[in-house]
């Protein structure tokens, strides 16, 4: 019989012991709870994204001329050329400089990617030169737009000397865009 109460006295040590040891996590948990409910800020509030720690397969959408990383601290402008990209933005003193940079676009154009992608031996066939150069002129009105209010900020108000700044910096973008392109896809190819 003693061996028996031996037992029962053991078991019921360990249920106090385990009920105890209950009692306790249950007030740390109320304690977290209450913590975590005071704190402010439940949310994420900022997310930074690696983009060149990724292994991009497949990649489709928009070639941005006038972008590179160099310039990125200036992305708010990217906010502004979002908004004058769905407004009728050129205005008629405007129109010589989009006739003459998409002529010079559909003249020259083929011609600097051949030249850049044999310069950086990554081939680009004809149909995808077609569909970058559509790109890069579909962007054409918020780049006029974005480079008259520069050229105005750097006192070029006559109608020739915007003309001429625009056409200078819109063809230095195509230029540098698509280099750009093509550097960021072969290396991604390596």
């Amino acid at each position: 019989m003693q061996h028996y109460d031996y037992y029962f006295q053991e078991l019921y040590d360990l249920y106090h012991r385990q009920n105890d040891e209950i009692q306790t996590l249950k007030k740390q948990i109320a304690e977290m709870e209450n913590t975590l409910s005071s704190m402010p800020g439940r949310g994420m509030e900022n997310i930074e994204y690696k983009f060149d720690q990724l292994k991009i397969e497949n990649l489709n959408g928009t070639l941005h001329i006038g972008l590179s990383p160099e310039n990125l601290e200036d992305i708010e402008d990217l906010q502004t050329l979002k908004q004058a990209a769905g407004k009728p933005i050129i205005p008629a003193s405007t129109q010589r400089t989009s006739t003459e940079i998409t002529n010079y676009l559909h003249r020259f154009g083929p011609q600097i990617i051949h030249d850049i992608s044999e310069k950086h031996r990554y081939p680009i066939d004809q149909g995808y030169a077609s569909l970058i150069l559509q790109d890069i002129e579909k962007q054409f009105p918020a780049r006029i737009a974005y480079h008259s209010e520069q050229a105005k900020e750097k006192g070029n108000t006559d109608d020739q000397a915007m003309h001429q700044y625009v056409m200078k910096a819109l063809k230095k973008e195509i230029a540098d865009s698509i280099e750009n392109y093509v550097k960021n896809q072969r290396k991604g190819n390596e």
